[in-house]
């Protein structure tokens, strides 16, 4: 009986070992790819829209601001709030002066966090910010699986962000041109302000505008179809962007609604490379504009 007890016990020691070393192998490829093992000046916060659509290697060289850029696809309000606060919460994070903080025009309509997305944000459940946003979206017992074994905290997508943290690679390798039957597609989107969003957008930005950190609200050149389908949301959205950039000097809005032409993105909302070296370079321009104010 003792045998098979040692055996047994051998075998969890030997499986919790190998699950601790594939987790740490895992997590510091997830650590290059966002930046969080530089001391970033300048922190990119946003979903898809600025994934594709920044090159965050010339936007450091342009403005000489070392620049993390913390961005997962089909990330909705609440939760580009918890990687915000996440990566602040970091001691080695402190020398943030500047935060980018995407802001399309959907970004305040949406009324509750999609589907699953809190999933690709497993491999920081050892942070305290992180583990509170998690707690809200999970089960008490899949809370316990993940923190056990924590090889199970990986999804395909964060497998792969892992993955080009290693090679170092922040490139986009998008170059197709969309239809202009996709581009003029009718959207189909929530479009009901919600409150909500808007009391804690304001509420975040004032604090770290208050800190002494330059909050930039920055909104992506957006398909001219959204615009025209949902011109009284979008009215009252950028009227709100800019109502906020008035309460306070280290709140800044960069409006690029208009750059929006069809052979600059590959769908009818994200960039192509063409994009994103158009975006990049005009908000470089931007920026340092703002850092010599």
């Amino acid at each position: 009986m003792k045998r098979y007890i040692g055996c047994i016990l051998g075998f969890l020691l030997i499986l919790f070992c190998t699950d601790y070393l594939i987790d740490r192998v895992l997590y510091y490829g997830l650590e290059r790819y966002y930046g969080m093992r530089k001391d970033a000046e300048l922190l990119i916060v946003s979903n898809s829209y600025l994934e594709s659509g920044l090159d965050s290697d010339a936007l450091e060289e342009a403005t000489n601001l070392s620049t993390a850029k913390y961005t997962v696809s089909g990330t909705s309000f609440p939760t580009r709030c918890a990687m915000l606060a996440h990566f602040m919460s970091h001691q080695s994070n402190a020398g943030v002066k500047y935060v980018l903080f995407c802001s399309d025009i959907f970004m305040l309509t949406q009324k509750e966090i999609s589907m699953n997305e809190h999933v690709h944000f497993y491999p920081f459940l050892d942070a305290p910010v992180m583990r509170e946003y998690l707690s809200q979206f999970d089960t008490p017992l899949n809370m316990v699986k993940h923190t056990l074994l924590r090889s199970t905290r990986y999804t395909i997508l964060s497998l792969y962000y892992s993955l080009r943290g290693y090679l170092n690679d922040t490139n986009s390798y998008i170059d197709d041109v969309a239809s202009i039957e996709l581009w003029n597609a009718k959207p189909n989107y929530s479009t009901t302000l919600n409150e909500n969003n808007m009391k804690h957008l304001k509420e975040m930005a004032l604090q770290y505008a208050q800190a002494g950190v330059k909050f930039i609200l920055v909104t992506p050149p957006t398909n001219p179809q959204y615009l025209r389908h949902y011109s009284t949301t979008c009215d009252s959205i950028y009227k709100f962007y800019r109502e906020l950039a008035g309460l306070h000097p280290n709140i800044v809005y960069l409006d690029y609604t208009e750059l929006a032409r069809r052979e600059l993105f590959f769908d009818r909302a994200h960039l192509n490379n063409s994009g994103r070296t158009m975006l990049t370079t005009r908000l470089a321009e931007d920026l340092n504009y703002l850092l010599i104010k």
